[in-house]
């Protein structure tokens, strides 16, 4: 129980930190909304989720359970490659047929000028 609740205030904190809400974490996760939902109650995730999220907060699983940085502990600095809304906008570039991103990219250009 007393995991549980540490669990929730940290991931609220990484969430927090680098700016996220449910809808956004969930897709850096590869988790859905809902899960993060649980999460923030306190359900533990499983490891894999446990890893992504540590890469996410440049942190440690043990701070992410218990909130303690030992500095004898190395943080995980495996990069993740976009953050928030640049991930959900990359999401839908890699879906888009190549004229579309030939044409979305000129207009950019166009709106950034």
């Amino acid at each position: 129980m007393k995991n549980q609740l540490q669990f929730k205030k940290q991931l609220q904190k990484l969430m927090d930190r680098e700016g996220l809400n449910q809808q956004e974490m969930a897709q850096l996760l590869g988790v859905s909304q809902p899960a993060i939902s649980l999460y923030l109650r306190g359900r533990i995730p499983p490891a894999e989720i446990l890893m992504k999220m540590a890469q996410l907060g440049h942190t440690t699983v043990d701070w992410l359970l218990t909130g303690n940085t030992p500095s004898s502990i190395p943080r995980v600095r495996e990069p993740i490659s976009q953050y928030g809304s640049e991930y959900t906008l990359l999401s839908y570039w890699r879906e888009l047929k190549p004229e579309a991103r030939s044409s979305l990219l000129s207009l950019i250009k166009q709106l950034a000028k």
